[in-house]
């Protein structure tokens, strides 16, 4: 599934929602309008869920899923990826929080906490 392929009913939805971004100890909440009209994001494919994250596809297209965590009642999903723009050892870290859109198919990211190596020690 496409984003494109969602209807306006669906963006509104998505739109209607918010998402919190965590680095380090800075926390901040964007909306998810402002990514729709202008991060050009993308519905991916994550273990057969159609999960949308708050990046650019061209961006996720780096990332690997290290791990994806779906909860009992099946309604949120628990993600761990790594950025490998820069070779298998590079940095971010990420860590995202995805609720089930009420009634679509759709995971959207509420949650992203971003770390490095240094968070990690330290």
């Amino acid at each position: 599934m496409k984003l494109s392929e969602c209807s306006p009913e669906v963006r509104e939805k998505i739109k209607s929602h918010s998402w919190n971004r965590i680095v380090g100890s800075r926390e901040a909440s964007y909306a998810w309008g402002f990514v729709l009209d202008f991060e050009n994001p993308e519905l991916v494919d994550i273990e057969g869920y159609h999960v949308l994250l708050p990046m650019p596809k061209e961006r996720f297209s780096r990332q690997t899923i290290r791990r994806c965590i779906r909860s009992v009642d099946g309604k949120t999903l628990v993600l761990s990826f790594q950025d490998l723009s820069f070779g298998d050892d590079s940095e971010p870290l990420f860590l995202a929080i995805c609720d089930k859109l009420p009634g679509e198919e759709v995971f959207l990211t509420t949650t992203l906490y971003e770390c490095s190596f240094d968070d990690i020690c330290f």
